[in-house]
């Protein structure tokens, strides 16, 4: 009997070896790249990199348009001549009602420099719009943030916003362009150089150039 149950028990051993019992499948893991915390996806890509699945280490910069009204035309040029002739860089644009996707609750998207393009709206501190051009200079130029920033004129050539009395000294590039030649920095943005693009369909690189000096000045060779 004994010797029946230890044949039995070695034949059942011999069994599990040949066919090792299969629990049950885990659950597969994947590796997910964090959220950036109070970011938003770009609404616009270059298309280049909308193909290729671009990654932070192909992008030269990130540039962000923001604007109400009349600033979407010129924006809308200038991204589009970044995106068409200079596809190593990300660009994404927010005009009128997409700017909620910007608001506080939300954050603002990841990027290296913000435009805001000035409008008619910009003047009238009574208009949501104003409230949200100034919220966002406000968030974008905070201690925590520290976007450098800059403004395009509105298209009567002026640089008007009352926000701008405030928030001014934050701005690094003033843009002019076409018939607005007259734009001045003026006192408002004191700190700010001012860049001329004759033709806006077609002078993004000007725009690019300031941006890149700004981001990445040269470096003093010391004697």
């Amino acid at each position: 009997m004994r010797e029946s149950l230890a044949h039995a028990m070695c034949q059942r051993r011999q069994s599990q070896r040949r066919n090792p019992r299969r629990g049950k499948p885990g659950k597969q893991l994947v590796n997910r790249k964090p959220r950036a915390v109070g970011s938003e996806t770009p609404t616009d890509l270059t298309g280049a990199e909308a193909a290729a699945g671009a990654t932070d280490e192909d992008m030269n910069m990130r540039i962000l348009f923001i604007g109400h009204g009349r600033a979407r035309d010129a924006l809308t040029a200038l991204a589009a001549d970044i995106r068409r002739n200079h596809g190593s860089h990300l660009v994404s644009c927010y005009f009128d009602r997409d700017l909620d996707m910007v608001n506080a609750q939300r954050g603002l998207p990841d990027c290296d420099f913000l435009f805001l393009g000035l409008s008619i709206e910009s003047r009238d501190n009574s208009s949501a719009a104003y409230a949200i051009e100034k919220d966002v200079l406000e968030r974008a130029t905070s201690s925590r943030l520290r976007i450098p920033c800059g403004i395009v004129c509105d298209q009567q050539g002026l640089v008007s916003a009352p926000y701008l009395m405030e928030l001014g000294s934050h701005i690094r590039l003033v843009v002019a362009h076409e018939h607005n030649h007259e734009c001045r920095v003026a006192e408002l943005c004191e700190h700010a150089l001012p860049v001329y693009i004759p033709d806006i369909a077609t002078g993004a690189h000007k725009l690019l150039r300031a941006v890149d000096e700004i981001l990445h000045p040269p470096r003093r060779v010391r004697a």
